[in-house]
């Protein structure tokens, strides 16, 4: 019995013992089979099988040369089929004024966006229509009785759009201003100022504003009879290292505009910006992120939105110093037959607007332009763009002979890519502006000079062709121009346009600009092209199908190492409407432009 107990007791314990030995056993196997439940339970990913990537190999295009020019063959078919401009639209003509020839040409009756080149319609229109010696004016009128010193009714001011009235300008008007008003013994006008703009419609926003997506910058500025500083006030942004708050003003401070917000101080800018938006009769400027003390004080240019008020604020504030008091109404009416003459102020001739105009590829100046153009033409109406750009193709179709239908003439600026017109009609209306005597040296002096002066500036410094050019740049998104006049080292004047667009990141402008300055300089040094000409053509004419084609990529970074950026100009001699502070406002309103929009463009 007692073995019987015995044995029980053992094998029970042998139980146990197997059954927690198993126990284990399960519980680990469970573990290790966790994981692969884990990979079972999603779905089984089925490897596709992939394509062969096919190379797709761009057809190689080639430009048609004409007799005598067969040296531009091989290195004009390798700057077109180079890496950076196999996607792009090109339409190139180029046009030998001297020898009275064209020389070469791509696709050049293709229509394609001229960007700011459609500044150069409005500067051939203006000359032809109205006149070399126009000038605008600016009257001011007195209403009213005078007791006392006092004059019983406002100062009335009728502006006919003059663009080119800056801060300068307008305190020195205020001078004369006011010493007329005392030889008439007036010296405080208590009902302020009234204001005239009947010469325009009420339309300040040429065709193709609409597509800007920022319109508070100083290049999208409307148009309006009576203009300041280019209708765009300066924002100055200075930091202040033991502030934590930067201080903001405006420049010309006349007390036109309202700052909202303000800039922190700190060691460097980080997400600053100044926008600006129309309140009432007034102007909003919206001030925000860091401005950084390293970089100093920064000025922003941008747009006032109601640029006669702004002029009439600023015009107040300059009488004011010159002694005179006045209120500070400021009404709009129409001038009044008994209304007295006091003063009238004539801008500088229309030259020195054109030169502004293309320097700086001023787009205000450009649609103030077609707008006059209106008045003109169309005397006692309220002048409006339609009618001024009417007048601008009837001037291109009947004048210069461009009778292309796919011609769009949509503003005078190039703002935005509603206007097309091929190279070979751009290089038309070049030669019409150099071929008639009365108007060529204003024209040609109205162009932006290569290496030295305008948008090119910065272009062509250093090289054979610089001080050689002149042409009109335009850069929008995705479209870059560039059309003029190069004196080979021939001494042949050429006539060139190249229009460009279509092209797309990591592709930008400067791909373009070197493009065009490649060209430029093909044509300037005549003697290279004649020796390329002797060793490609041994004898008769050369295939063009066949012209051989330089590495792309030895090209492209050619290409690259030639482009530079391009910087508004200080020009050498300017008028009363603009003098050095004036050249700073150029410059700074071109800046503030983004460079894939500059009106220039950028």
């Amino acid at each position: 019995m007692a073995n019987s107990v015995a044995y029980l007791g053992v094998k029970k314990r042998r139980y146990t013992q197997n059954t927690a030995m198993h126990l284990v056993t399960l519980f680990a196997f469970a573990i290790l089979l966790i994981p692969s439940f884990q990979l079972s339970s999603e779905p089984r990913r089925r490897r596709r099988r992939q394509a062969p990537k096919v190379q797709v190999e761009i057809p190689k295009r080639h430009f048609k040369i004409f007799e005598d020019a067969k040296g531009f063959q091989e290195p004009l078919d390798a700057l077109l089929n180079a890496l950076p401009m196999q996607k792009a639209e090109v339409s190139v003509y180029a046009y030998n004024e001297t020898q009275g020839k064209a020389l070469f040409e791509f696709s050049s009756d293709a229509s394609l966006c001229p960007a700011s080149n459609a500044k150069l319609w409005t500067t051939l229109a203006s000359m032809e229509l109205l006149g070399l010696d126009f000038r605008w004016r600016t009257n001011f009128y007195t209403r009213g009785t005078l007791r006392d010193g006092v004059l019983s009714g406002p100062l009335v001011i009728k502006g006919s759009g003059d663009p080119t009235i800056v801060n300068e300008v307008l305190e020195r008007m205020a001078e004369e201003i006011a010493s007329n008003l005392r030889a008439n013994g007036i010296s405080s006008i208590p009902h302020g100022l009234t204001l005239d703009l009947s010469v325009f419609d009420n339309i300040a926003e040429a065709k193709g504003w609409e597509l800007e997506n920022q319109k508070d910058r100083a290049y999208a500025a409307g148009v309006s009879a009576l203009s300041l500083n280019y209708n765009a006030i300066g924002v100055h942004i200075q930091p202040d290292r033991d502030a934590k708050v930067s201080r903001t003003t405006l420049v010309p401070s006349v007390g036109y505009g309202i700052v909202d917000g303000e800039a922190a101080s700190g060691r460097r800018a980080r997400r600053l910006k100044v926008n600006t938006e129309l309140t009432g009769a007034n102007t909003t400027i919206h001030v925000s992120g860091r401005a950084g003390y390293l970089y100093g004080g920064k000025r922003i240019y941008r747009r006032a939105f109601t640029p006669a008020n702004y002029f009439a604020k600023a015009l107040r504030r300059s009488l004011r110093a010159n002694g005179i008091q006045v209120g500070a109404q400021v009404r709009t009416t129409k001038v009044q037959d008994k209304d007295s003459l006091l003063y009238t102020y004539q801008s500088p001739a229309l030259h020195h607007a054109l030169t502004t105009l293309n320097h700086y590829s001023n787009n205000l100046v450009a649609e103030t332009l077609v707008k006059t153009i209106a008045a003109h033409v169309h005397p006692g109406k309220p002048a409006g763009f339609n009618d001024g750009l009417e007048a601008i193709r009837n001037f291109l179709r009947t004048k210069v002979g461009i009778l292309n239908p796919k011609l769009k003439v949509m503003n005078g600026s190039g703002l935005n890519r509603v206007n097309t017109i091929s190279s070979r009609d751009l290089v038309k209306l070049i030669r019409y502006g150099i071929s008639r005597p009365e108007y060529r040296s204003i024209f040609l002096s109205a162009l932006s000079v290569g290496g030295e002066r305008g948008t090119i500036r910065s272009r062509y410094r250093g090289k054979p062709a610089s001080g050689s050019v002149r042409a009109k740049t335009g850069t929008l998104t995705g479209v870059s121009a560039l059309s003029g006049v190069v004196e080979n080292s021939g001494g042949d004047e050429i006539v060139f346009a190249v229009l460009t667009q279509g092209y797309r990141k990591p592709i930008g402008p400067k791909d373009m600009w070197a493009f065009q300055d490649s060209i430029v300089s093909l044509i300037y040094d005549v003697d290279a092209v004649n020796a390329s000409k002797m060793q490609s053509t041994p004898s008769g004419d050369v295939d063009t199908t066949t012209a051989s084609v330089r590495d792309d990529a030895a090209l492209k970074s050619t290409l690259e190492g030639d482009a530079e950026k391009t910087n508004p100009a200080v020009v050498e001699s300017k008028p009363l409407a603009a003098s050095k502070n004036a050249e700073k406002s150029h410059a700074n309103l071109e800046s503030n432009k983004p460079v894939d929009e500059l009106s220039d463009s950028k």
